[in-house]
Formats: C-alpha cells, structure tokens, sequence
C-alpha cells in the first residue's frame, strides 16, 4: 500500500514478442547452399531486396531459407533471390548437417547473405561462416 491506499493495481505486463520469422547466418563467400533444392526467384534492387526475398519467401508456402547474392547478368548491384525448399530436404544427405562448413554443400557467392527459419537452422545445424 501507498500512503494507506491499497495498491493492488497489476503492473502492466509487456507483450511478447514474436520470433524473426527468419535469421541470418553468416556465410562469408559461401552463401549458396547448392546441394539445398532451390528456386532461383528473381532480381532485386538491393535497397529492397531483403523485404522482396524474405516475402516471396513466405509467400511461397515451401520456402525454409533464402538467399541474396550479387547478380553478375545485371552487374548494376541488383541480387539474386534463392527460396530453398522446405518440401524437399538436401541432397546428399552430408550436406542436411552444418553445410556452410561440409565440402561440396555450398558455391561461391559474391556479396552473399544468407536467412533460415529459426526452426530449421536448428535441425539442419546451420552455423555460421567462418
């Protein structure tokens, strides 16, 4: 109580907070998983191409990952859009386990930036590079 007043009035509790829907990994020059099923989803100016990516992702219903990287056809500092497929699990199997760091899981990337469901870089063991 306060100065004889009952203070039984709760705190206000904060709001929870959502999870990202996606995470970045790290990747280094590495960021194309390429033994993960992928559609090459398009080009994107690179002021936009997080939010464009992440939602064709979404927008997919079959995406558990996506990637940006230069897009050397436009050379005009545009990126590419990779949406890894969540329908279909990566092949070989070697590569379903930490595949930034697996020989043969990834290809060479240039300005690569890569982004996983929280869920799935913990199945896949996705760590980061280096």
């Amino acid at each position: 109580s306060v100065c004889g007043v009952p203070n039984d009035t709760p705190s206000p509790t904060p709001a929870p907070t959502d999870p990202p829907a996606f995470v970045e990994v790290m990747c280094a020059d590495r960021c194309h998983l390429i033994q993960w099923p992928y559609v090459m989803h398009g080009s994107f100016a690179a002021s936009t191409s997080l939010a464009q990516c992440e939602a064709a992702c979404e927008d997919s219903g079959d995406c558990r990952a996506f990637s940006l990287q230069w897009d050397y056809d436009t050379q005009d500092g545009s990126e590419k859009c990779f949406l890894y497929k969540d329908s279909m699990e990566p092949s070989p199997a070697k590569c379903a386990d930490d595949p930034f760091h697996t020989k043969n899981c990834w290809y060479g990337t240039q300005g690569g930036r890569f982004y996983i469901r929280p869920e799935a870089r913990e199945e896949y063991n996705v760590l980061d590079y280096p």
